[in-house]
């Protein structure tokens, strides 16, 4: 018989965060660039402890690190993360893109767990 608690917790010790983190639903209007270039627009879909899913104009590769600036609910204040890209599917003429976050300080992990609190919050 599989045992769900075994498989969530050996996933835990082994650092796979696929799945472990709850989804959030957050419909917003961003902007990333890759690798530090420039920045364009983006639709951010949902987001979770380890990472968020955009939907972007074009196809990014797997590897390619990303920037995204973000709102929190209510605020017009932009703050940033950074993360790699893990997937990317094509949806009609645009891409469905998940990234999985690695936070660079606190400056940029803090309003991000604001974000996800908010949004926990609110469901």
């Amino acid at each position: 018989m599989f045992d769900i608690q075994k498989f969530l917790q050996d996933a835990k010790s082994k650092g796979d965060k696929r799945r472990l983190d709850k989804r959030l639903p957050y419909r917003q209007a961003v902007h990333f660039r890759i690798d530090k270039g420039p920045f364009q627009k983006a639709q951010l879909e949902d987001v979770s402890g380890g990472g968020l899913r955009l939907t972007l104009p074009k196809y990014i590769p797997n590897g390619a690190q990303v920037q995204v600036l973000y709102n929190q609910p209510l605020s017009s204040r932009q703050y940033w993360v950074e993360g790699k890209v893990r997937w990317s599917r094509e949806v009609e003429t645009r891409y469905a893109t998940g990234v999985e976050i690695k936070f660079q300080s606190d400056c940029d992990e803090s309003p991000y767990q604001d974000l996800l609190t908010q949004l926990e919050t609110a469901c």
